[in-house]
């Protein structure tokens, strides 16, 4: 039985990455691994990943989300190579399958783009059987564009978002709870912090907002007030955390839908920032940038990429400057 295991590419496992070869009459259809990692990090959209099957590296794979492309952006999966020792044992198909339902959570999306050259028939035959399908697009290499849509039949669902109410307070701590049941960075208790922060001074009922789909509650958002405080200032803000979307809806743009509320709700009521601890490749679609260009910085230790802030009025961070102060919830 196979246990797909996605692993980011570091000093410990670069070297048995780049020994990875494809089949020689594979050669002229993708790039070595060493182009790919050259690439990725001339590039940091690109995130390059070694697939292994428990401990056993039997791949790689790169996919990135590139906002400036199509309507709304698109997420590539641009790279995708089986080692040629583990060829013909069935992985082909039930990695790209694991890839296709990884990527799609990532970044919260249900298309995802790849490319391929008219020639690799095998390949091809693989990607429609996931359910690709060829767009009439060609790239610059030559290559023809193929799109999988996750969950068609869905995407043109009625989501209508609304103010929490107090009848909803026990759905909604379920719902926190299982979207985040199987979360890998989680302590699995964001449902007990939402009950907290309803609690606290820095609460405000407005921001704290649902999704339903057919009437039944299936996400949450929750922007509460913080304070950005330096040696001799205090600027008021506001923290988006945690947003729940139900693992069957994810993907769904569900999330979509409750973060540009949520924001657009805020700047209607006069607020002039947010910071979100969350993914370098997601909140940027909404305008977050990373926190540090503004001179913020979180209270703890955290990746700089992670934490992120936007201005839903221009300018109105350029003075500001300092450390999150967050309600004491988050720390209880």
């Amino acid at each position: 039985m196979m246990n797909i295991v996605l692993k980011k590419v570091n000093v410990d496992n670069y070297n048995e990455i780049i020994s990875l070869k494809v089949a020689k009459e594979q050669e002229t259809f993708i790039e070595s691994t060493k182009d790919c990692l050259d690439e990725a990090k001339e590039l940091s959209l690109w995130r390059p990943v070694g697939v292994y099957d428990e401990d056993t590296l039997i791949g790689f794979a790169m996919y990135g989300f590139f906002e400036s492309e199509g309507t709304c952006g698109r997420v590539w999966l641009d790279r995708f190579m089986i080692g040629c020792k583990y060829q013909g044992r069935g992985y082909s198909y039930k990695i790209l399958k694991f890839l296709i339902k990884h990527i799609s959570k990532e970044y919260n999306t249900n298309e995802i783009f790849l490319s391929v050259y008219d020639c690799n028939k095998v390949a091809i035959k693989i990607y429609e059987k996931l359910g690709f399908e060829f767009n009439g697009e060609v790239d610059s290499k030559g290559e023809k564009l193929m799109v999988i849509k996750l969950n068609e039949e869905k995407n043109n669902m009625k989501i209508s978002i609304r103010k929490e109410e107090e009848k909803d307070f026990d759905i909604v701590e379920k719902i926190v709870e299982e979207a985040f049941k199987n979360a890998e960075f989680s302590d699995h208790s964001e449902h007990k912090l939402v009950s907290r922060l309803r609690k606290s001074n820095e609460f405000i009922e407005e921001l704290s907002l649902i999704a339903e789909v057919d009437n039944e509650i299936v996400g949450h958002i929750l922007l509460t007030k913080i304070k950005i405080k330096n040696n001799s200032d205090s600027f008021d803000s506001l923290a988006l955390a945690p947003v729940s979307v139900l693992p069957k809806f994810q993907g769904l743009k569900i999330g979509k839908a409750l973060i540009e509320t949520a924001l657009n709700k805020a700047k209607e009521m006069g607020f002039e920032s947010v910071v979100v601890l969350g993914h370098e490749n997601y909140y940027p679609k909404f305008g977050f940038k990373v926190a540090s260009k503004f001179g913020i910085k979180a209270p703890f230790e955290v990746p700089d990429e992670a934490f992120m802030a936007i201005e839903l009025k221009e300018g109105k961070l350029k003075d500001v400057s300092g450390v999150v102060e967050y309600s004491s919830a988050f720390i209880d």
